[in-house]
C-alpha cells in the first residue's frame, strides 16, 4: 500500500520537472582537468642514449682535430696578429703592424697570405682595446673581411678533399667572413 500512496502522490503533482544538473558539472569540469593535463604529456617523446662505458684508453674518436686560428689584438698604437694551432702544440707565430694607414694595409696583405695557406679558415677573432676609437675598429673590420679590386682571387678549400683544388674568381669574395669580436681583457679565455 505504501507504493501505491507513493505513485498516487507522483501522478497528482502537475509542476515542472527539476533536473540536477550539478553532479554532471562537477564530473564534466574534473573530466576537463584531467584531458588537459594529459594533453600536454602526448608532446613527450622517448629519446634513447647509450650510456658510454668508462675507459682509460684514449681513441682516435676522442682525440681533439687540430684546428687553427687567428687572433688580431689591437691597441691605440699596434695591430698584433697572432696566429696558432689547438690544442698543444700551439706553433704560435705573432706579427706585428702599426695601426696606420700602411700598417692595415701590411696586415691586410699578411692575412691573405694566412688564408691563401689555411682556405678553410673563414673565421677571425678581434680584441680590440677600449681606448680605440670607433673609425679605427670599422676600417680595421673592413680590411680583415673584404678584399680589395687589386687582391689576387683566394683558394676555395674544395668540400670533397683537404687541399684546395680550385681558384675562386669572383670579385667580391669576403676574406675572413666570420669575425668574433672581444675585449682584449678576455684574450686569454679561449
Amino acid at each position: 500500500m505504501t507504493r501505491k500512496r507513493r505513485f498516487k502522490k507522483l501522478q497528482e503533482y502537475q509542476g515542472p520537472i527539476d533536473l540536477n544538473v550539478m553532479p554532471f558539472i562537477d564530473v564534466f569540469s574534473l573530466l576537463t582537468t584531467f584531458l588537459l593535463f594529459s594533453a600536454v604529456f602526448i608532446q613527450i617523446g622517448i629519446l634513447e642514449v647509450q650510456v658510454p662505458f668508462l675507459s682509460n684508453k684514449v681513441t682516435p674518436e676522442d682525440k681533439p682535430a687540430r684546428t687553427f686560428k687567428i687572433h688580431v689584438t689591437v691597441d691605440e698604437e699596434t695591430i698584433e696578429v697572432e696566429t696558432f694551432y689547438t690544442p698543444d702544440p700551439r706553433n704560435s707565430k705573432t706579427k706585428k703592424f702599426g695601426m696606420n694607414k700602411r700598417g692595415m694595409s701590411r696586415m691586410h696583405d699578411y692575412l691573405i697570405e694566412i688564408r691563401s695557406d689555411h682556405p678553410k679558415t673563414d673565421i677571425l677573432s678581434l680584441f680590440v682595446d677600449k681606448e680605440v676609437t670607433y673609425d679605427n675598429v670599422i676600417k680595421l673590420v673592413d680590411a680583415i673581411k673584404f678584399l680589395n679590386k687589386n687582391d689576387p682571387p683566394l683558394p676555395v678549400a674544395n668540400e670533397s678533399s683537404d687541399e684546395s683544388s680550385r681558384l675562386s674568381s669572383t670579385p667580391n669574395l669576403t676574406l675572413y667572413p666570420k669575425i668574433l669580436m672581444g675585449n682584449v681583457l678576455f684574450s686569454d679565455y679561449d
